[in-house]
């Protein structure tokens, strides 16, 4: 296993919060929290640096991200740009915060090696007011030349549940990824 520098603690607020890990060349961050200004990747950069002779991919896992504003897309976007010299970038369970942030910023996924694998959706159900996060593969989105979001039933009631977010910001990201 590869050097690996240890992640940030979380802010004293406890807004934002970073886990890593380096094994068979692959370098694993997921992200937690809030990414806002004191969203800082300091532990990333680092820890690429200190392996990159024996990476061959870097893992970015979003899922956990509960919102992100303009400063936290101002430290993403600087930590993208200073990761030019990493090996191929994969974004796992994109979070509906980074969703939105891309819908205003066209650049937020854009990086030559960049490959935005899989988004985690949220749902809602009405009927007994549940929710649920369903993680679904950017490639099982587009079906033709449509980009379509899936069904899906409550595992409480099984009533069909709504996307608990605006259904055209994850069309238009989505669309944008997949060149359609």
């Amino acid at each position: 296993m590869g050097a690996m520098i240890p992640s940030a603690p979380p802010p004293k607020n406890g807004k934002f919060k970073l886990e890593s890990s380096v094994k068979d060349g692959e370098a694993v961050f997921k992200l937690h929290g809030m990414v806002d200004e004191d969203a800082h990747f300091a532990s990333v950069l680092a820890t690429v640096k200190a392996n990159l002779e024996s990476l061959k991919r870097v893992r970015f896992d979003l899922g956990g991200v509960s919102h992100v504003n303009s400063s936290g897309i101002r430290e993403w976007l600087l930590l993208l740009e200073r990761l030019y010299l990493a090996p191929p970038i994969e974004i796992v369970n994109v979070s509906s915060g980074f969703v939105e942030q891309a819908n205003m910023v066209s650049n937020v996924f854009s990086r030559p090696g960049l490959t935005v694998i899989s988004f985690a959706v949220p749902f809602y159900c009405e009927k007994c007011e549940s929710s649920k996060t369903v993680v679904v593969e950017s490639k099982a989105l587009k079906q033709g030349k449509q980009v379509v979001i899936p069904d899906a039933k409550c595992p409480k009631c099984f009533a069909a549940m709504e996307l608990d977010s605006v259904e055209e910001d994850y069309l238009s990201v989505i669309r944008k990824l997949a060149g359609g």
